[in-house]
C-alpha cells in the first residue's frame, strides 16, 4: 500500500525485476481509506508499516481489528527508533535538533508502548537504521 503514485510504480517495477509481482499486491490511496478494502483480499502473511507516524496507532489497530494479518502473520513497522530520538532526546543526540523528527517522537513512542502492552501480538524492536518493529500475530 502506498499513498503516492510515483513511489508505487516504484516498487511495482521492483516487483516485476525480482519475479515475486504475482505474489505481492500494491494498493494505492491513503491507508484509513483503503485498508478496510482489503478484507476481502485478506489475511495477509506480512504487512509492511512506514507511514504518517501519527497514524500508525490508528493503521496498527486497523490492521488487527479486521483481520487483515493472519495467525503467525508479521507486521514490520519502520522508523520505531526515529533517529534514536525515542531513546534519547538528549543533547548527546544531534537529531534532537531535528524538529520534524522531534514533532513525531511521541507518535512513535505511543506506537510502541501499545506494541509492548499488547497481549495478541509478539514483539522484536531491532535496532537498525532507524528502527524496525517484528510483530508477530499470535
Amino acid at each position: 500500500m502506498d499513498i503516492d503514485p510515483g513511489t508505487g510504480e516504484i516498487a511495482r517495477k521492483a516487483f516485476k525485476d525480482a519475479g515475486v509481482d504475482h505474489f505481492v499486491s500494491l494498493v494505492l490511496g491513503p491507508a484509513e481509506k483503503t485498508l478496510p478494502d482489503l478484507v476481502t483480499e485478506g489475511p495477509f502473511d506480512l504487512v509492511f508499516l512506514d507511514a504518517n507516524k501519527d497514524g500508525y496507532v490508528t493503521y496498527y489497530n486497523t490492521i488487527l481489528e479486521l483481520g487483515l494479518l493472519r495467525k503467525d502473520g508479521v507486521l514490520i513497522a519502520d522508523n520505531v527508533l526515529k533517529k534514536g530520538l525515542v531513546v534519547n532526546a538528549t543533547d548527546i543526540n544531534p537529531s534532537v535538533t531535528d524538529e520534524y523528527a522531534m514533532s513525531k517522537v511521541p507518535h512513535v513512542k505511543e506506537f510502541n508502548d501499545l506494541l509492548a502492552a499488547d497481549k495478541r501480538v509478539e514483539t522484536f524492536l531491532l535496532p537498525v537504521f532507524d528502527g524496525l518493529a517484528l510483530v508477530r500475530v499470535l
